[in-house]
């Protein structure tokens, strides 16, 4: 399976002010540069929402007021530690801002995809459906588990869903975590949990591209 880039962020959930983060503060405070050069995008289907793209840096920084977002603009080693810089950064700078959660996703998806996986995700109701006259054009699954990474690490909320249609098979983890310190959660985190993610994935007899995050 080979990663999907618009599935990989990290999301702090919590109460923001959106007139402190912005691009004079988030340059001189966040990447100590003052004239960080970045695009501004104000989707007008959600007016209390901005999009920073600092391309020189390799991410994205989304705004509102329930929530900061910080996504990688290419998957690759150096974007995705500096997201988890920036995140980190975010957090020691504003430290009375209250958080409630913090979420780190990251999505997979195959042409072709076999095997157990697209047997979980291959209805048991066929032979209804087809009485009917009705074919699945596709197919969702939505788990909702709880369990650690590894032994000492934090517990952890996995929300996972699996999708098969078109063709094309897709998983997406989203990890959920208690606000904690963040030397509990940040560092290498989507290196641990892109790690734990392909464990996930082999169990449904896919693979997942080694390149996935390497490089810079």
């Amino acid at each position: 399976m080979e990663p999907n880039l618009s599935g990989w962020s990290i999301v702090l959930v919590g109460a923001w002010n959106p007139a402190i983060l912005m691009p004079p503060w988030l340059g001189k405070h966040v990447l100590e540069q003052e004239d960080t050069t970045v695009q501004i995008l104000l989707p007008l289907a959600q007016a209390d929402q901005r999009i920073f793209d600092y391309s020189d840096y390799q991410f994205r920084l989304i705004v509102r007021q329930d929530r900061v977002q910080v996504a990688p603009m290419v998957l690759s080693d150096k974007a995705l530690t500096t997201c988890e810089t920036v995140v980190g950064k975010l957090l020691s700078l504003l430290p009375h801002t209250p958080i409630t959660a913090i979420g780190i996703n990251l999505a997979f998806q195959a042409e072709g995809a076999q095997g157990q996986l697209i047997e979980v995700l291959t209805p048991s109701d066929g032979d209804v459906l087809q009485g009917l006259a009705l074919e699945p054009q596709a197919t969702s699954i939505k788990r909702t588990l709880r369990g650690v990474t590894s032994e000492g690490s934090p517990e952890l909320r996995l929300t996972m869903n699996l999708d098969h249609g078109s063709g094309t098979a897709a998983m997406e983890f989203n990890y959920h975590f208690d606000y904690t310190p963040m030397t509990d959660v940040l560092p290498g985190a989507f290196e641990r949990l892109r790690a734990y993610s392909a464990r996930v994935v082999e169990a449904y007899g896919e693979t997942v591209a080694q390149s996935a995050g390497e490089g810079d």
